[in-house]
C-alpha cells in the first residue's frame, strides 16, 4: 500500500477493537504511529504489543469529549513526531436506550464523545493540512447512520452527523489537497459489539439481514481504512464506505 510509509498517523480510540486494528495496519504500512485512548492501561498494552512486533509508537491518553485534552493530544503528537499527516477518528461510545429514555446528560455525553472531539481535533489537524497542501482524514462512522436499530437511535444520530461533517470537511478542504472520508462498519466482532454478538436471537436477526451471512472482522474495517489513507485512494473524498456485508441494502 503506497503513500503511508514515513507519514505521521494519529489513530484515536486505538486501545482495542477497530482502532487497534487500524493502528496495526498503518504501522505495518510504515506509518510513524501515534495512538490515543481514554484508559492508560489498555492503551499501553496495545502499544507494547505493537512494539513487540517491531513498530515504533507514541501514546497519549485523552478523553475525546474534553476539548483541553484533545488539544493537549495534538500538541504532544506534534512535539514528538511532527505534523499529523493521517488522522483516523475512531473514538465512539454507545449506551443502549430507547428515545423516550434519552435525557440531556446522555445526549450531551454521546455527542461530546462521538462528534465534538472529532470535530475539534479534525479542525485543528485540518488547518495544518490545508496550510501544507495535503493530508488525509478518515472518520469511523457506522452503518447505523443509515439504518438505526432499536435502542441505538441516539448513537445513529451522532453517526449521521459525523457523515455530514465528513462531507462538509471534504468540500471545504479538498481544493487544498486534503481528503476526508468515512467508513460505516456493520456488526463487527469486537468488545463494543459483544452485547449484540453474545445474544443468539440478535445474531440470527443480523445474519438474516446480511447478504454475506457473517459477522464482520476487525481486519475488514482496518484494511478499508488503510486503503482510504493511502495514495491508492488519492481521488476519493467525501465518501461514506459501508463495511457491513450488505446489511444496508435492505
Amino acid at each position: 500500500m503506497t503513500g503511508i510509509e514515513g507519514k505521521v498517523a494519529l489513530v484515536t480510540g486505538a486501545s482495542r477493537g477497530i482502532g487497534e486494528g487500524v493502528a496495526r495496519k498503518l504501522a505495518a504500512g510504515g506509518a510513524r504511529l501515534a495512538i490515543s485512548a481514554r484508559k492508560q492501561e489498555a492503551l499501553l498494552a496495545t502499544a507494547d504489543a505493537l512494539r513487540a512486533d517491531g513498530h515504533t509508537v507514541f501514546t497519549r491518553t485523552a478523553h475525546n469529549g474534553k476539548l483541553d485534552q484533545v488539544e493537549a493530544l495534538l500538541d504532544a503528537v506534534e512535539a514528538e513526531l511532527g505534523p499529523v499527516e493521517v488522522l483516523v477518528n475512531n473514538v465512539g461510545t454507545n449506551i443502549f436506550a430507547p428515545l423516550f429514555e434519552v435525557n440531556e446528560r446522555l445526549w450531551d455525553s454521546m455527542f461530546a464523545t462521538n462528534l465534538k472531539g472529532h470535530f475539534f481535533l479534525s479542525q485543528r489537524v485540518g488547518k495544518r493540512m490545508v496550510d501544507r497542501g495535503q493530508g488525509v482524514i478518515v472518520n469511523v462512522s457506522s452503518v447505523s447512520a443509515l439504518k438505526p436499530k432499536m435502542g441505538m437511535a441516539l448513537y445513529s444520530v451522532t453517526k449521521a452527523a459525523m457523515n455530514a461533517l465528513t462531507r462538509a470537511m471534504a468540500a471545504e478542504w479538498g481544493a487544498a489537497g486534503v481528503r476526508v472520508n468515512a467508513v460505516g462498519p456493520g456488526v463487527i466482532d469486537t468488545k463494543f459489539s459483544a452485547p449484540l454478538i453474545n445474544n443468539p436471537d440478535i445474531v440470527s436477526g443480523v445474519l438474516a439481514d446480511t447478504p454475506l451471512n457473517r459477522i464482520g472482522a476487525v481486519d475488514d474495517v482496518a484494511e478499508a481504512v488503510a486503503f482510504l489513507c493511502s495514495d491508492e485512494a488519492k481521488h476519493i473524498t467525501g465518501h461514506f464506505l459501508t463495511i457491513d456485508g450488505g446489511m444496508s441494502l435492505y
